[in-house]
This record gives structure tokens, C-alpha cells and sequence, in this order.
């Protein structure tokens, strides 16, 4: 029993050293596919699911082992007619879609092998056959399935560097020619980097060994530069990258940039420039021509250059500009570079401003770079853009004199001037109003003058000028500009009393409304040069619409107010009753009293009590509601009705 024990156990630790995946060998990269039996056998897959038994090993085959790479996705050794329990055929037939391939074999079909080939198996016919291990005798097949092996040739990959070492490219070429890439395989597909532009487009190398012709498109560089030039090949499904430090790709010429390429007209680029680059080894050739060798002594360093900048509708040319602008000059080494800014005011001196006049369109952006005092070096591709209407901005009124509030005497005059401005437009009409909140307006207002010039004012009160304009889209400035002026009496007038504002509120009485005013303020101001030691109102109720006096409703003094010049009180009159008023239209008459109970100044207001209404039985009470509230407001009359008028 213990000897039993003792060889389970030594076998037990010399079981896994015999344990492999297949041929032999813990991984599978030997085994070129199985089949189910010795002979008269199906095929599949080297990782099939079924699994047969019987492997076909390269290693076992050619007496050493493979040892590319993933040889299972190499050349077509048959084919199959699925994965597993599959019928073969030869590689060269057209009806199976399961290629069972290996690394770099290559396989031919017949009675007997060629010299260098070998029998891997034998299949019982050009297509729908069964396969054998056997290559000969009993069990075998009359096709032999022989195959070599073919070792790619070592990758090569190499930029020469053939002079000259620095390859010349205008910004905005779109193919460039490489003559000095050598290559010793065909490739599939093929990259280029084309530096801070990042990756080239549409680069191809033609040629199967020796040294190819390269092309490649670099168009798309946010910024001049030279750089190291490197190109990756696909030999296959490996990546073979040619480098050459030696070999730069050198950007030269001038490229455009601006953004955004659509906006609002009146507005401006957030960037807008042209960089030009000199080329470090040579003269910066005009129209692709080769570069003047250093030798040449006129080239010398620096050189001045200046950009010309224009901008004509799309579909337009050069010669067909709408805005156009020189640089001035600056100077540039060889291998240096310049950014000409098209926003910068000495270099391009009112080139936003006229910008900013273009109107909505599609527009084109061209530069040209110049060698004083006029050698053209490059012409970079043009940039389209677009101008679109944006939303309006209003204009901007400004009263240039007086240049602030005026207090004045009666009989003397102002000035009054003015001017507009439109960020997006021009002004095309002036407008200039008078509001008196006492007083009356002198007679040149209103007027479209844009400078009334000098005005009298006549008559003693407190007038508030405005001045607005109105831009080429029709709009007038929301805000006008405004002048406060006060003309005061006469020297040795004594007081001068002007009713200058009246509050009232509500504007209508109906039934069930409050049966007085809420509010009913009136405010005095002394126009005078002698103290009012304190003033006084009446208030009269009538229902006709003359000044003359009706039934007194109310007064009021104030010992309070002591009025000096210049000087305004405000007196509520809390005690004005409508309740024992029937409906009906009024007016409330207002008269100002200085201390000596002489009469200064007197305003009215109108004011509509509307009766109870009743409500009809189908519910449309609300059209003549609304009928009667459009009744039901009150106005100012007298001077009141003007200042009314002057508002609107």
C-alpha cells in the first residue's frame, strides 16, 4: 500500500511538466489547424470548438519552430467550409469563406511536392474534400497540400536625406512630392506628421522595394514651423516608422486666420492676423519656385516685408475690393517670422473701423505678402466669411450745450446744440421737445433741428427739454437726453408762485369705490426773489370745463411753508370729498395764495364718477365694463392739457 501511494504521488509531480496546450508545447502558436481522425476526416480551425484530435504542428512538420508573430492571421494554407466538422478546399478556390492560414507558409496543390516544399496533408480532391494526415501510402489522399516556408525580408524603412535636407512647403499646398523615402516593401497603407498642423491627409508612397515616390497634403497649418520629417508604412499589420532627423519639412510663406467667419456686421473678428514665415535656408521663392541657394548675395538679412490686405464679395476677385489696407513695413530674418494683426492701429491704421462699416454679406478675405517695395513672395489661400444683420442697437443722444441744468431769468436765452452717435449705423433724424411743468414752452419747440440754436424763454415756470435721434434702422434712442431749465422772475418781482406738479390718484370713482381721493398732492414752487412767508390753496369743484370758479370744496394753508427762491413745497389735500357726488363728469380747479391771499397761479384736473352698473342675467358684463372704464379717467386741463400733450 505505501508503495502504491508513493508512485501516485511521483506521478502526480510529473504530470503537469507532460500537460500542454498543443504540439507538444504550452501555447498554440505551432498547431496550423486539427482534423477529426488519421484519415477521411473533417477539418477545423487551430482553436475550433470541437476540438479533434489530431493536430497538424508546424513544428512537428519542418523540425523546429515558428517563431513569427500571430501566426495564425499569415498566408492561406486551405480553405473551409466553417469553423469546425468543415469540408477543405484549395486555397485558389472560390467557394469556402473560413481561411485556415499560417504565418508565412506557402502552399501549393498536387501529386508530389516541388523542391523546398513539404507534405503537411493530403485532401481528397480541389474542393468539398476530406482531409488525411497521411501524405503516403494506405489512408493518404491523392492531392498533397505542400507547402515552404517564406520569411519576409527584414522591414526597411529609411529617409535618405538626399540633398537638399530641408524640404520646402508653401502653406496651403495641397501635394507635395518625396522623392527620398526608401522603402524595402510594399507598403499598405502609410501616415505622415505634419508637425503642429498635426497629421497629413492623403499620403501615399507607390513603389514595392527601392526608393519610392511619396506624396502628402500638409494644407492645414494653424501655424508656420519647421519640424523633423516622420513617416509610418504598414507592411501588413506591422507599423514600420522611417525617420530621419536629418530631413525637415519646413513650413514657409504666409497663412491667414480668422474667427469667427460668421458675424453680426459692425462687429470685428476675435482673431484676425497673417503670419508670414521666411524660409532659413534660401529666399522665399515666389509662385513655388525653387529657392534662390544663399549664395545669392542680394538676398540680404533682414527683409522688409508688408502684407496688402483685401476684402470683395464672394465670387469676386482681387481687383473687385470693397475694403483694402497696407501694412507698413517690418523687418524679417531668415528662419524668423512676423504676425501682422490686422486689429493693431499701427500697423493697419482704421482698418476695424472701416470694417465695421461693410454691410451684411458674404465676403473674401485675401492677403499678400510683399518684399519692399513690390516683389510679391506668397499668395495664401483666401478665407470666406460672412457679415449677417444683427439685432439693432439703438443710437445715443447727446445735448452738447448746455452742458447741464440751467436756472435763468425770464427774457434770457440758451443755446442748445446736440449730436448722435449709432454703433451700427448712421443717425439720420434729431428731435427736440418741450414739457413745461409750468410756464409755457418757447415757440421753436418741437423742431427737427439738430442745433435749435439760441432760445428765449418768455415766460417764468420750470421746463424740461429733450433731445433724442433716430438711426438708419428706424430706431430712436429710449433714453433722450435731457435739460432741466428754471426761469425765474425778473429782479424786484416779488414772489412768484407756480403750481409745478399735481398727484391724484385715483383716476375714476365707480360704485363701491372709496368715496374720496387717496391721494391729492399739489406742489408750489417760488419763482420770485422775495420770501413767501406761507401759501395757500383752494380747491373748487365745477362741471364745465372753463376756469371759472364752482362750489369751493376745500383749501389749505401752510405757515410751514416759507418759500425763497428757487424754493418748492408740497400740500396734501387729504380732505377733498366725491361721495356726495352723482355720476357725472368734473372738474377740480386749483388756485395758489401767497401770504397776502394774492391769487399766483391756478391748473385743473378732470375726473369722471361712474354709478353702479348692473349686471346682466347672461354674464356679458365684461364688454360694457371695459366701455365705461375707457371713460373713467382723468386729465389735466388748462396748462395741464398742454404738458399732457408735450409728454406723449
Amino acid at each position: 500500500m505505501n508503495k502504491q501511494l508513493l508512485l501516485l504521488f511521483l506521478g502526480l509531480l510529473i504530470l503537469p511538466s507532460a500537460i500542454s496546450a498543443s504540439c507538444g508545447l504550452a501555447n498554440d502558436n505551432q498547431l496550423i489547424f486539427r482534423i477529426s481522425g488519421a484519415t477521411d476526416a473533417h477539418a477545423e480551425l487551430w482553436n475550433g470548438a470541437s476540438g479533434y484530435p489530431t493536430e497538424i504542428c508546424y513544428n512537428t512538420i519542418f523540425g523546429s519552430e515558428y517563431a513569427g508573430a500571430s501566426p495564425h492571421s499569415g498566408n492561406t494554407v486551405l480553405k473551409a467550409s466553417a469553423a469546425t466538422d468543415a469540408h477543405v478546399e484549395q486555397s485558389n478556390q472560390a467557394n469556402y469563406l473560413t481561411n485556415i492560414s499560417y504565418g508565412s507558409l506557402a502552399c501549393t496543390y498536387g501529386a508530389n511536392c516541388g523542391a523546398g516544399e513539404t507534405c503537411i496533408a493530403t485532401i481528397s480532391g480541389a474542393t468539398n474534400a476530406h482531409v488525411s494526415s497521411l501524405c503516403s501510402g494506405a489512408g493518404s489522399y491523392p492531392l498533397k497540400v505542400c507547402c515552404k516556408d517564406t520569411p519576409a525580408a527584414p522591414h526597411s524603412c529609411e529617409i535618405t536625406g538626399v540633398d537638399p535636407a530641408t524640404i520646402r512647403v508653401y502653406e496651403g499646398e495641397t501635394t507635395v512630392s518625396l522623392d527620398y523615402l526608401d522603402f524595402s516593401f510594399n507598403p499598405a497603407a502609410s501616415s505622415l506628421n505634419c508637425g503642429d498642423g498635426g497629421a497629413s491627409s492623403n499620403f501615399s508612397c507607390a513603389g514595392a522595394g527601392g526608393t519610392g515616390t511619396c506624396s502628402f497634403d500638409c494644407s492645414n497649418y494653424d501655424d508656420l514651423a519647421s519640424f523633423p520629417l516622420a513617416a509610418s508604412l504598414l507592411d501588413n499589420a506591422e507599423v514600420v516608422v522611417c525617420t530621419n532627423d536629418g530631413v525637415f519639412i519646413f513650413v514657409y510663406g504666409t497663412i491667414v486666420k480668422i474667427v469667427p467667419t460668421s458675424l453680426n456686421a459692425g462687429d470685428f473678428f476675435t482673431t484676425a492676423y497673417a503670419q508670414v514665415q521666411l524660409s532659413g535656408t534660401g529666399e522665399l521663392a515666389e509662385d513655388g519656385e525653387a529657392p534662390v541657394p544663399d549664395s545669392v548675395a542680394y538676398f540680404a538679412d533682414p527683409r522688409k516685408i508688408y502684407t496688402e490686405v483685401r476684402i470683395f464679395p464672394q465670387g469676386f476677385t482681387w481687383d473687385d475690393w470693397v475694403l483694402k489696407t497696407v501694412s507698413l513695413s517690418v523687418d524679417i530674418s531668415y528662419g524668423g517670422s512676423f504676425t501682422f494683426n490686422f486689429s493693431d492701429n499701427i500697423l493697419f491704421p482704421n482698418f476695424v473701423d472701416d470694417f465695421k462699416d461693410l454691410p451684411a454679406a458674404d465676403y473674401t478675405l485675401q492677403v499678400k505678402t510683399y518684399e519692399f517695395p513690390n516683389t510679391l513672395l506668397n499668395e495664401p489661400p483666401s478665407v470666406n466669411f460672412s457679415l449677417t444683420a444683427g439685432a439693432n442697437v439703438p443710437p445715443n443722444s447727446i445735448i452738447d450745450t448746455p452742458g447741464s441744468n440751467q436756472t435763468i431769468t425770464v427774457g434770457n436765452s440758451i443755446n442748445f446744440t446736440g449730436h448722435g452717435t449709432d454703433t451700427d449705423g448712421v443717425i439720420v433724424a434729431h428731435s427736440w421737445t418741450c414739457v413745461a411743468a409750468s410756464g409755457i414752452c418757447p415757440a421753436i419747440f418741437p423742431t427737427n433741428l439738430q442745433n435749435p440754436g439760441s432760445t428765449v424763454f418768455s415766460t417764468v415756470g420750470q421746463y424740461t427739454i429733450a433731445y433724442t435721434v433716430q438711426d438708419d434702422d428706424g430706431a430712436w434712442d429710449p433714453s433722450p437726453a435731457t435739460r432741466i431749465i428754471t426761469v425765474n422772475a425778473a429782479a424786484g418781482s416779488g414772489a412768484y408762485l407756480r403750481l409745478t406738479k399735481i398727484d391724484v390718484a385715483p383716476e375714476n370713482f365707480s360704485g363701491g369705490a372709496p368715496p374720496d381721493f387717496t391721494t391729492l398732492n399739489v406742489t408750489v414752487k417760488n419763482f420770485g426773489d422775495s420770501t413767501v412767508a406761507s401759501i395757500g390753496l383752494k380747491v373748487f369743484g365745477a362741471t364745465d370745463f372753463s376756469m371759472a370758479a364752482g362750489t369751493e370744496l376745500a383749501s389749505a394753508t401752510s405757515d410751514t411753508c416759507a418759500l425763497d427762491q428757487g424754493e418748492e413745497c408740497t400740500l396734501p389735500l387729504d380732505e377733498i370729498t366725491v361721495s356726495s357726488l352723482v355720476p357725472g363728469s368734473y372738474k377740480l380747479i386749483i388756485k395758489a395764495f401767497d401770504s397776502d391771499g394774492i391769487e399766483h397761479d391756478s391748473d385743473s384736473v378732470f375726473f369722471v364718477v361712474i354709478g353702479p352698473v348692473p349686471v346682466p342675467e347672461l354674464g356679458l358684463v365684461f364688454v360694457p365694463l371695459l366701455a365705461l372704464s375707457a371713460l373713467a379717467i382723468m386729465f389735466f386741463a388748462g396748462r395741464g392739457a398742454k404738458r399732457l400733450r408735450n409728454s406723449l
